[in-house]
C-alpha cells in the first residue's frame, strides 16, 4: 500500500541512534513486548494519542513497567530529527519489550523496558486520496481465542505471518481473517468495515483481534461527525458478501475499498472515498 523511499532504515534504542540490538531479549526469546506503528507525515505523527492509549493498555495488561513518557519523547524526538533530514513521510514502529531477565519465563516486574524505534521513510503521502482497491479471499487460519489479548498490539504476530503467506499464495492483496467460530475479525493486516444501506458496522473484537486506531476513530469520530449510523456487530462471511460496500483500515493505508471479495465485486466505493477525505482533513 505504501512506496519505500530510497533512503534507508534508522533505529532508536531508548532515544539514543543505534545498528544493534542488545541480547538476551525477552522480546526476541517469548514475543514479550507490544508494539505500535505510526505515520509520520510533514513532521506530525498521526493518530499519535490513540496509539498512546492502546499502548498504555497493552502495559497493564503485560505488567510491564510504565515507559508511557519515554515512549511519546523518543517517537517525538525520532520524528524531529527526520523532519530535519527533510524526510516528510515515513513510517515509524515503536516495539517495547520487557527487560532482559533470568533463564525461564517469570518476568522480573522492576526490569525497565528497552525502547526500539524503527524509521522507513516512504515516497508517497499519508492517506493519498485515491486508494486501489483491495482484492480479498478467505483463509484456513483461524485467530485464537484469547480474551485477555485481545484489542492490543502484542508481538506474537504468527497468525498475522500464516494469513499474509495465505494471501500471497491466493494472488490477493489479504484474507478476511475468522475467528473460531467462523465469524469474521479482521482481514490479516486491517480492520475492516462493511456498508449496508446508510450505516456502517465493523466486526465486534471480543476475543481476539485488533482495536486499530484508525478503526476506534472512525467510530468514535469521524463517523458520529458525519451522521452516520455505525455499530460493532457479529459479521458471517455471508454478510459481507451481501454488504453493498467494504472497505478496510489501519495506521498506514487510512480508508481503502475492497474491489473484490471471492466472487463478490464492488465498483463503486462512495462511503470510503469520503471518510478517506475526511481522515485527511481532521485527523489530529
Amino acid at each position: 500500500m505504501t512506496d519505500a523511499g530510497p533512503q534507508a532504515q534508522r533505529f532508536w534504542l531508548n532515544g539514543q541512534a543505534t545498528e544493534s540490538l542488545p541480547l538476551p531479549s525477552r522480546g526476541f526469546d517469548f514475543g514479550d513486548g507490544l508494539f505500535e506503528t505510526l505515520r509520520l507525515s510533514q513532521g506530525r505523527l498521526l493518530l499519535l494519542e490513540a496509539h498512546l492509549a492502546r499502548l498504555a493498555d497493552g502495559l497493564s495488561r503485560l505488567k510491564i513497567p510504565d515507559c508511557l513518557p519515554t515512549s511519546r519523547s523518543c517517537l517525538i524526538s525520532a520524528a524531529a530529527e527526520l523532519s530535519a533530514a527533510s524526510i516528510a513521510h515515513a513510517t515509524l514502529r515503536l516495539t517495547v519489550a520487557r527487560g532482559a531477565t533470568g533463564r525461564g519465563y517469570r518476568p522480573d516486574p522492576l526490569t525497565e523496558p528497552l525502547l526500539l524505534i524503527a524509521a522507513t521513510p516512504l515516497a508517497s503521502p499519508a492517506w493519498p486520496p485515491e486508494a486501489a482497491p483491495l482484492s480479498l479471499a478467505t483463509s484456513a487460519v483461524r485467530l485464537a481465542s484469547q480474551p485477555a489479548l485481545v484489542g492490543i498490539k502484542h508481538l506474537n504476530r504468527l497468525e498475522q505471518v500464516l494469513l499474509a503467506a495465505d494471501a500471497m499464495e491466493q494472488g490477493v492483496d489479504d484474507v478476511a481473517a475468522q475467528d473460531q467460530a467462523g465469524l469474521v475479525v479482521s482481514v490479516g493486516k486491517g480492520n475492516l468495515f462493511l456498508v449496508e444501506g446508510s450505516s456502517v458496522v465493523t466486526p465486534a473484537i471480543n476475543d481476539c483481534g485488533i482495536r486499530g486506531t484508525v478503526r476506534e476513530y472512525l467510530l468514535t469520530t469521524v463517523l458520529p461527525g458525519l451522521s452516520v449510523a455505525c455499530s460493532e456487530d457479529k459479521v458471517s462471511l455471508d454478510r459481507l458478501l451481501g454488504a453493498d460496500e467494504v472497505f478496510c483500515t489501519n495506521s498506514l493505508w487510512g480508508v481503502v475499498p475492497v474491489g473484490q471479495f471471492l466472487d463478490r465485486r464492488w465498483s463503486s466505493h462512495p462511503m470510503s472515498d469520503t471518510l478517506r477525505a475526511e481522515l485527511a482533513r481532521q485527523t489530529p
